[in-house]
């Protein structure tokens, strides 16, 4: 039965029924209902040549993917009030609330902030910088690690398999603001042997939501 991420409780129950049909006498089907606290699938199953009947509740069938909607909900627009949440979800607003507040404590949601749009502020240079360390420099990663923290350039640091043992990515002005953060900066740092620039042109995808139909949950149930 195609089901959608996202759909409220109502369109998902009217998908169900579709597949799981109420029988003549009036016994199996599903259950409407109009928030995922009263959700009841209700159906009958052969077993032996006699008909047996099966109840799933759906919220305790499906925890993790009700955390995967109030993530998608959030990671695409923070600032949605939590009443319109709970209505998208629906969920009446206290319980809303409390799911919100739960994926927070365990960490699933990091923090909130707004995403700016670094052209319009003029910081139009994007390059990447792949970074080789010395031997000095491979037995000292903490001293590395704390001066790229340290560079408000510098958006990203990741650690690399292969040839170079970092990749920066670094914003500036321009390619001349870029050249000075080179020579005044990064090439000072204890350890660093190798830098390999390469300026981004264009940007053909650069977003911030993660694919969460792939997302698994523990602690926030």
């Amino acid at each position: 039965i195609p089901l959608r991420l996202g759909w409220k409780p109502a369109r998902v129950f009217a998908q169900l029924q579709k597949g799981y049909p109420q029988r003549p006498d009036g016994k199996g089907g599903v259950a409407n209902c109009d928030t995922w606290d009263n959700a009841l699938l209700s159906t009958w199953i052969k077993v032996d040549g006699h008909d047996v009947p099966m109840r799933l509740e759906m919220k305790r069938l499906m925890p993790g993917a009700t955390n995967t909607w109030y993530l998608e909900i959030l990671q695409q627009d923070a600032t949605r009030s939590n009443a319109d949440i709970a209505g998208e979800i629906g969920l009446s607003e206290a319980p809303c609330w409390r799911r919100i507040q739960r994926l927070r404590k365990a960490g699933y949601i990091r923090s909130q902030v707004a995403l700016l749009d670094r052209r319009m502020l003029g910081l139009n240079a994007q390059v990447f910088a792949q970074i080789k360390l010395n031997a000095v420099g491979r037995s000292n990663l903490a001293e590395f690690s704390e001066a790229i923290r340290q560079f408000p350039e510098v958006l990203d640091c990741f650690v690399l398999m292969g040839n170079f043992d970092f990749m920066l990515r670094v914003i500036t002005k321009d390619i001349e603001a870029y050249e000075r953060f080179f020579f005044e900066k990064l090439s000072k740092v204890p350890g660093v042997q190798e830098v390999n620039s390469m300026v981004a042109l264009s940007e053909i995808k650069s977003v911030t939501a993660l694919p969460l139909e792939q997302a698994a949950f523990g602690n926030a149930r």
